[in-house]
């Protein structure tokens, strides 16, 4: 059996013809440093591609990348976004846990002012905490103005 390989041909014996490395090497070897010197080419702009994606704190990420032969740099930058958001949320998460309850602001006692019932004071009682806390529940409303007003609020 004859095999072209490249320019040259080759008498081969037998019906099996074995292609690898070894053989292209030995009998095309300008062929094999062609694919040798592609296959690096194509190794050093992966690699590059990786550490062009690099941030600080993901080391492992990118040394994964690299070991593994096959990542590209927009695969890095894919999984490094990712970490970076899990991050981000979990600190939000520990702020608001940390964060300080807000105070609810303190209603200013209702005036006596003309011929207005204790019902019409109370009710104006609880709308002025409301404007002031916008927020607030009715239940609220109703506690923070009795706690300002207390007089309005002793039956």
């Amino acid at each position: 059996m004859k095999v072209k390989v490249g320019e040259k041909v080759i008498e081969i014996d037998g019906d099996v013809l074995t292609l690898d490395a070894a053989f292209v090497g030995s009998n095309a070897p300008e062929i094999a440093a062609a694919l040798r010197s592609e296959g690096m080419t194509a190794e050093r702009e992966r690699i590059l591609g990786i550490e062009k994606n690099a941030l600080p704190g993901h080391e492992k990420i990118v040394a994964d990348a690299k070991a593994d032969g096959k990542s590209t740099g927009a695969d890095v930058a894919v999984r490094i976004v990712e970490a970076e958001r899990s991050l981000r949320a979990a600190k939000a998460s520990d702020i608001e846990k940390d964060a300080v309850k807000p105070v609810p602001a303190a209603v200013p006692p209702v005036t006596e002012s003309g011929d207005k019932t204790k019902q019409d004071k109370k009710a104006a009682a609880i709308k002025a905490y409301k404007e002031a806390n916008p927020n607030a529940s009715d239940r609220d409303a109703l506690l923070g103005a009795s706690a300002a007003n207390p007089e309005l609020f002793r039956d």
